[in-house]
């Protein structure tokens, strides 16, 4: 590695850091302005609430936003390069443009390989902590489920009415068996309680066999069965539950609500294909904005920054529209996550057709 690689690599890290550090400030004294009032309603003092709280939502939020971080901190850069007529040097000196892209292409490269194993592995495992010092002491948890149908097994459906994910208590319950194309047998309860390892209390519970012709009704106060389900299988607050998956475990749950038949699956489709397709924006947008922050400009560093603000938050606006194309259209999820660093892959390949013409 010659000696201007490592100045160049040297001076995109220190960059890069300083954003992080710069972010990370931000995220964490706004936030605890946000809820200083919960900590002091729970007692909480602030070395506990860095320790169990903060540590884990700002490394959450510099995870997730590590491309946009990286990218900026890439046109800040390169744009102070330019600005110093450094670049200009480099390419009078022989350089080619390709040439001076390769340290910016394996220092991209490095942090997305650790992005990538964050996002199957780190990020989950904080998301997690997270959720459960919000749900322990913010309260932010989302207490109420409504209507919701879920297939336990082949041919064993189970729908109600509500339920509580703080006492775990439903209403309003339907358990309807099968056989082939036909209801075999339905039981209905007024209420259900999760008691938990597979069991479940119900109450006010009605019993019809349709497997004769009779249609034999049953009347119990209370019943308790098995069912292979827990509260949180349907957790409203899915967004999280989600994040809190490794990938391994986020398969195995992709696979179990397509055996159950939930409506969901494309959203789940979409978090995972996410986790795959974050690295590779990096890689894309830090191309893209050091193309365009290598030209000095009139208006420097300021006006690059701009620009590279512009870029950042129309790539977030394409990958929304995108996403919610893929969830309510029969456009395939993986196209849909992916389409952004298609677009974004071809813009890049234009402006360095422009930077290598001009």
């Amino acid at each position: 590695m010659k000696i201007l690689d490592r100045y160049i690599l040297r001076g995109l890290t220190l960059s890069w850091l300083a954003t992080i550090l710069v972010f990370s400030l931000i995220i964490t004294v706004w936030d605890i302005a946000e809820r200083v009032d919960d900590f002091y309603e729970n007692d909480l003092s602030m070395w506990f609430v860095l320790t169990h709280y903060y540590a884990y939502l700002t490394p959450y939020f510099l995870i997730m936003l590590m491309p946009f971080f990286v990218f900026i901190a890439a046109v800040f850069y390169t744009s102070r390069l330019a600005d110093r007529m450094e670049i200009v040097a480099m390419f009078t000196g022989g350089m080619s443009f390709f040439r001076f892209l390769i340290p910016y292409v394996l220092w991209a490269s490095l942090i997305s390989a650790a992005l990538a194993y964050s996002y199957h592995n780190l990020h989950p495992y904080v998301a997690r902590e997270k959720l459960r010092f919000e749900n322990e002491y913010l309260g932010w948890a989302i207490t109420w489920t409504d209507n919701t149908i879920l297939e336990l097994q082949e041919g064993t459906f189970m729908l109600f009415r509500t339920f509580s994910m703080r006492d775990s208590v439903g209403y309003n319950l339907v358990l309807d068996q099968l056989s082939g194309v036909l209801l075999h047998k339905r039981t209905y309860a007024n209420q259900f309680t999760w008691k938990g390892d597979s069991t479940w209390l119900l109450k006010g519970v009605f019993m019809r066999s349709l497997a004769s012709a009779k249609h034999d009704l049953k009347k119990l106060d209370s019943l308790i069965i098995n069912l292979p389900i827990a509260p949180e299988d349907f957790d409203p607050d899915i967004e999280y539950s989600i994040e809190a998956m490794t990938t391994k475990q986020l398969k195995a749950f992709i696979k179990e609500e397509e055996r159950r038949g939930s409506e969901n699956i494309k959203y789940y489709y979409v978090k995972l294909y996410e986790r795959y397709a974050m690295p590779f924006t990096l890689i894309i947008l830090t191309l893209l904005g050091v193309t365009i922050a290598s030209r000095k400009v009139r208006g420097g560093t300021g006006l690059h920054i701009a620009i590279g603000l512009a870029i950042g938050f129309s790539y977030i606006f394409v990958s929304r529209l995108t996403t919610i194309l893929a969830l309510n259209t029969p456009f395939p999820a993986w196209l849909g996550v992916w389409m952004p660093n298609f677009i974004y892959l071809i813009v890049t390949g234009i402006v360095i057709i422009w930077r290598l013409r001009y």
